[in-house]
């Protein structure tokens, strides 16, 4: 797996902050799968809206399935983490309080219209200094991303 163009010695990840992603990876798993398990009516209207035709709730619940599938089996291997130290070389968006980040890139017209979607493979984590649940549901966050449509669009939510 190659790392992209860009990168730079202050974007790799140390030994220690591999095995703290390690950590943090498998603290999200047991998030994901508990809430996977217990699933709540309550709590997905709240986060995820009304189910309607365009995102049906099944779509919404089979992406979780797919991401916690793709956050299991694919650390290091489909998937990697550059620690970011600031905005230079590959992170050079980890700017304005940003924790984390993915590329991806559409031409052709939106993924939901069926045009080509392309991301790349390497998460950019702008704040390693973050509590480790935090950080767990970052990178679950992120990996949503990679894997499906998902876009932001939340971040002024007060809830």
């Amino acid at each position: 797996m190659g790392e992209p163009d860009n990168t730079n010695d202050s974007n790799r990840c140390s030994a220690d902050e591999k095995a703290r992603l390690t950590k943090v990876n498998a603290l999200a798993l047991g998030y994901i799968q508990k809430a996977l398990g217990n699933y709540d009516e309550a709590t997905f209207r709240k986060w995820f809206g009304v189910n309607n035709a365009d995102q049906p709730d099944i779509s919404v619940k089979t992406r979780i399935r797919q991401t916690y599938e793709f956050m299991k089996t694919g650390y290091q291997s489909k998937w990697d983490v550059l620690c970011c130290s600031g905005p230079s070389g590959a992170c050079e968006h980890c700017t304005d309080g940003t924790m984390a980040y993915v590329m991806a890139s559409s031409w052709g017209g939106d993924a939901l219209s069926h045009g080509f979607v392309s991301s790349e493979i390497f998460m950019r984590v702008c704040d390693m200094t973050l509590d480790d649940n935090v950080m767990s549901l970052t990178l679950f966050h992120e990996l949503m991303h990679m894997t499906s449509i998902v876009s932001d669009h939340a971040y002024d939510r007060t809830e």
